[in-house]
């Protein structure tokens, strides 16, 4: 019995009906699925305050507030109790997953296994979870011990008023802060900017920024700002904008935004035996974030 055998060229594949080939199928000069350009890392996860290890939906963190020390003034008297403030949030968890599908007669045309993409790609999508998830507590509704949603009072705000970033406005976000004591690099608290590319765009032309008599790092000759006027500097391309263009960005406290895991992120590679057998990839994970108090975030406005 004769066998026929067929050398099909480059050309002979480019003049195939494209349309019927999934994207992922490879040729002999492609033995891989490539994942799209993404964040592919949290950014922001190591920001916030952990609170690992939640079992069940939420979990309360309580903060307290300032103690005033009372004077002495009789002997042997009375003990007096001083009135603590005590402030209670809810880390509230929500659950997260990605099932990706391999079918077999797929796998059968493909060069190379692309489950460890598949899983890479999944495990990406969860990471830039963790930051929406952190960016929603910073800018929404917080729950209360009285089961009420607290919004971010104005006076945390340092209002757009139809004007990009700006440094006088960060300065302006940084006195609120310094002001309010919350998480003082004197005392060693660690503060953090978050910011999209047009705010960084804009601010690189700020010469504080740029210039070697301001700051010893050049950070224009990377493009980026890893740390600077006493904080953090972290990028993300989803911080919330307005239908009017002002796009949000913030300074916040590392003690005063906490991040609750109920359980981190879980891959499984299975047969799916109602699916023809085929392989799927499976990433899971629970998770919330609560701005635990307000004054440890200051909202900036700017107008893009």
């Amino acid at each position: 019995m004769k066998r026929l055998i067929v050398f099909l060229t480059i050309a002979d594949l480019g003049a195939r009906d494209d349309s019927t080939i999934p994207n992922h199928f490879v040729t002999q000069f492609d033995s891989d699925v490539q994942l799209v350009m993404q964040q592919t890392k949290s950014r922001l996860e190591d920001t916030v305050t952990p609170h690992p290890g939640i079992v069940g939906s939420s979990k309360a963190v309580d903060r307290m507030g300032e103690v005033e020390p009372e004077e002495m003034t009789e002997r042997h008297g009375d003990t007096r109790i001083t009135e603590a403030d005590h402030q209670r949030r809810y880390i509230d968890l929500r659950d997260y997953n990605v099932a990706l599908l391999l079918d077999k007669a797929d796998e059968w045309k493909i060069l190379a296994d692309p489950t460890n993409k598949y899983t890479q790609g999944s495990v990406a999508g969860m990471n830039r979870k963790k930051d929406k998830v952190i960016i929603a507590a910073l800018f929404g509704n917080a729950r209360n011990v009285a089961n009420a949603l607290v919004a971010l009072p104005a006076e945390q705000k340092v209002l757009a008023n139809n004007e990009p970033i700006t440094m006088a406005k960060l300065r302006a976000a940084i006195e609120i802060h310094n002001a309010n004591e919350m998480d003082s690099p004197e005392e060693g608290g660690e503060r953090t900017f978050v910011f999209n590319s047009t705010v960084l765009t804009t601010l690189m032309a700020e010469p504080q920024i740029t210039s070697a008599d301001y700051n010893t790092l050049q950070a224009l000759m990377d493009f980026k700002v890893d740390f600077f006027m006493g904080m953090k500097w972290k990028r993300v391309e989803f911080l919330p904008k307005t239908a009017a263009g002002v796009r949000s960005c913030a300074i916040y406290g590392k003690s005063y935004i906490g991040f609750g895991t109920g359980a981190q992120v879980k891959n499984r590679l299975s047969e799916r035996a109602d699916k023809n057998h085929a392989k799927q990839t499976y990433t899971e994970m629970s998770i919330g974030a609560v701005r635990i108090e307000d004054k440890g975030v200051v909202e900036i406005q700017c107008q893009e």
